[in-house]
């Protein structure tokens, strides 16, 4: 590139010169007028591309100064424009394949009250049961899963609370929430577990948590009376209903 700009430079530098000593030493001869007319007129050419040269340096360092603010870009997917309120409705067209609306969440059971999942055919471990032997108790439900660490760290824990309260009118039962019925077997063994444990039981009117572990605890009327995550705020609500046992209706 160096090369380049040097052999175009050298020429023109050497014809300049050439002129300049015939216009200074020879300025009588016919070349000598050619070379002053000339000069003048690229002298001329030369002055008016420096003013031009100027103005256009002084424009782009005032924009460089003073930028001009940018406008957003516009979005392709924007709102269509409202309508008049005059406008004619226009016939929808209709979807071959509409997209599925997302479902309305499951209504809370409104039936009537009652144990369910205490069957034969649920049951995983620990004592059984039948729903009728719940009557005019208060029954601690606790929901967990034999692949939840978490749920089966307080299976001795609740145990403690059933062998602590099992004189009274008062049943742990143990929901597990999963499909292998054969891991809630092993894994309430081994923790010693006695108190029923059986595949998805429940109280009718209380819907599945989304957490496990999780507590709820239905006093002998068929209130539930506590929700949690912990056996202390359960025992609290417990020792709290015991004395009404039979008295509520």
């Amino acid at each position: 590139m160096k090369k380049f700009l040097l052999f175009l430079l050298v020429p023109v530098l050497l014809c300049g010169a050439a002129a300049f000593a015939i216009w200074k030493w020879c300025p009588d001869t016919v070349a000598a007028g050619y070379v002053s007319e000339y000069g003048s007129k690229a002298f001329e050419m030369c002055r008016g591309w420096f003013a031009a040269s100027r103005e256009f340096a002084a424009e782009a360092w005032n924009r460089v100064q003073n930028p001009e603010p940018r406008l957003p870009p516009k979005d392709e997917k924007a709102e269509p424009e409202a309508k008049p309120e005059d406008a004619e409705p226009q016939e929808e067209k209709a979807v071959e394949n509409p997209a599925p609306r997302p479902s309305a969440p499951k209504p809370v059971v409104s039936g009537p009250p009652g144990w369910t999942g205490i069957e034969p055919d649920s049951w995983c471990a620990g004592r059984k049961i039948n729903p009728d032997s719940l009557k005019r108790k208060i029954v601690l439900v606790f929901e967990f899963s034999a692949d939840d660490e978490i749920s089966t760290g307080m299976l001795p824990r609740i145990q403690q609370v059933w062998s602590a309260y099992n004189t009274k009118p008062f049943v742990v039962l143990g929901s597990h929430r999963g499909d292998d019925s054969r891991a809630a077997a092993a894994a309430a063994k081994k923790a010693g577990v006695s108190f029923p444990v059986y595949q998805g039981a429940g109280w009718s009117r209380e819907p599945r948590s989304s957490e496990l572990p999780f507590i709820y605890l239905v006093d002998d009327s068929g209130k539930v009376i506590y929700r949690g995550q912990t056996e202390h705020g359960a025992i609290e609500a417990f020792v709290n209903a015991l004395p009404d046992v039979g008295r509520r209706r």
